[in-house]
């Protein structure tokens, strides 16, 4: 009788690395998730997925099954060697031989994908069922994992880079993006960027139950939480917020004119605080072609959708 094969999944983000063993329907047997220690060295990071890794593996055998393979997405575009150039919220993996390092231990396939493109063509396959072809997917977390699918296959440009919506440049003049950049669309709305303005709100004159919380606290979970109990200030950073994103996907329906716009992440779990503001800037600013067939929709699979990705390149 031969085993059951499984996939283990590492979701390598800003905030946290997330690990799953799961099959190639994408789902779900096993999951674990740890704080990403962001500025120590790429080892130190890798003997923490190690111990993911390894807790995978037990779980598998567990269930009498085996490891076919192992799917890594992180925000960066890898290289043959798994190597990653540039990776500005976790900068020590930068240009770490990650497929080598794994490959030490172990003899299975280890494949590397970029998060954003990841997760647009796992929304593709298991969320949309293949149905829409042209979609664009964009996952709000630390940062904006975006990616492209068009006729049914991921968007590449010149050396396999392409789709990178969170860097748009929407105001020249605006905060500084962890990318070094003005005015990116992640640097408006994004996990950092909604407590960055939190924390200014706190050092101000507002008044605000935000001030219950010390500064570290005041991540987009703990600013949502008080937005949905009434606090004023928390609800206006979620439509200033809003607001930003809705001219980001503007600018993408105009030029790629999508079946669909899917938003994924941690913060899309709170989509009813932004909802309203970005959909006025949608409407605003989209060409009026595209107005009757605007269709923006959230992830049925929220902040599983990076994990559940992993898996996509194993997928035909």
């Amino acid at each position: 009788m031969s085993k059951k094969k499984y996939i283990i999944g590492i979701d390598i983000g800003g905030t946290r690395i997330k690990s799953a063993l799961l099959n190639k329907e994408a789902e779900i047997f096993f999951k674990k998730s740890i704080k990403t220690k962001t500025f120590v060295d790429a080892i130190s990071i890798f003997k923490d997925i190690d111990l993911l890794i390894k807790k995978c593996e037990e779980k598998a055998w567990d269930r009498s099954g085996v490891i076919s393979g192992i799917g890594i997405i992180l925000p960066g575009y890898p290289d043959d060697r798994g190597s990653v150039s540039f990776i500005p919220n976790i900068p020590n993996l930068k240009n770490f031989p990650i497929i080598e390092y794994l490959h030490k231990d172990r003899d299975i396939p280890v494949i590397i994908e970029n998060d954003g493109n990841a997760s647009a063509y796992g929304e593709y396959i298991f969320g949309q069922k293949k149905k829409f072809k042209n979609i664009i997917v964009l996952t709000l977390g630390t940062g904006i994992g975006s990616g492209v699918v068009i006729g049914g296959k991921i968007l590449r440009g010149r050396n396999k880079i392409s789709g990178e919506l969170g860097h748009l440049t929407l105001n020249s003049r605006g905060p500084i993006c962890v990318c070094g950049k003005k005015g990116c669309l992640e640097a408006y709305f994004s996990g950092y960027a909604i407590k960055n303005i939190a924390m200014n709100v706190v050092h101000g004159k507002n008044n605000t139950t935000l001030k219950n919380y010390k500064l570290d606290e005041l991540e987009p979970s703990i600013v949502a939480s008080e937005a949905k109990k009434g606090d004023w200030e928390s609800k206006q950073i979620f439509n200033y917020c809003g607001k930003w994103l809705g001219i980001g996907i503007s600018i993408f329906i105009n030029i790629f004119n999508p079946d669909k716009v899917i938003l994924a992440g941690g913060i899309a779990r709170s989509s009813k605080l932004f909802t309203k503001s970005m959909m006025v800037e949608v409407k605003k600013n989209i060409h009026p072609q595209y107005y009757n067939n605007i269709n923006i929709k959230i992830s049925r699979f929220t902040n599983n959708l990076g994990i559940k990705s992993t898996v996509s390149s194993f997928v035909d």
